[in-house]
């Protein structure tokens, strides 16, 4: 028979006293190094999300909303006009408008100027190249459009009809902000 001797448990819990601290000691470094991952990871997720929120509420939301008000005035403005109507050759001719299509033609140009605004100091926002180069075309538009209005650009229409607004834009805008809410979904 094989007996534990009174000698052999002193032993144990000397190997006890030894490394007992050290495991201890150990256990807790993993433990600590992994709570910092996963709050470090937390806090990536968190500003991914707050980022993406930055996004929509600062650019992709309001850029949209100006858009959609800019085209229900458009709609109306060519409203009773021929389906070959073009506003900028219109404008450029200096095609005589009454009281009324002046009117929504400014609100658009006021409009266009926000939007212009916010494509000079919120594209930080945009990652896509491609959609960055429309923006670009709708400025272009914009500056293109308020100046004919007002006189400063005149006739030459084969000249400036490569500059009509890239309707593109406000498919993308949609898409773009499709895109966030389902990666804001897909994080939250």
């Amino acid at each position: 028979m094989n007996f534990v001797t009174h000698d052999a448990l002193p032993n144990w819990i000397e190997y006890l006293k030894i490394f007992g601290p050290i495991i201890v000691g150990l256990l807790s470094v993993i433990l600590a190094f992994t709570m910092n991952i996963i709050t470090l990871n937390n806090k990536k997720r968190e500003d991914k999300i707050e980022s993406i929120k930055k996004k929509i509420d600062e650019f992709y939301s309001p850029f949209d909303q100006y858009r959609k008000k800019s085209l229900k005035l458009y709609k109306i403005f060519k409203k009773n006009r021929e389906e070959s109507f073009r506003t900028l050759p219109a404008l450029l001719w200096g095609k005589d408008l009454d009281n009324n299509d002046q009117q929504l033609i400014e609100e658009i140009i006021s409009i266009d100027q926000k939007l212009e605004t916010m494509i000079f100091e919120k594209s930080g926002f945009v990652d896509d190249e491609d959609f960055r180069e429309l923006l670009a075309k709708a400025s272009t538009h914009f500056y293109i459009i308020r100046e004919a209005y007002h006189g400063r650009l005149k006739e030459e229409t084969d000249r400036f009809m490569n500059y009509v607004f890239p309707h593109e834009l406000d498919k993308q805008v949609s898409k773009q902000i499709t895109k966030l809410k389902n990666e804001l979904e897909r994080l939250q």
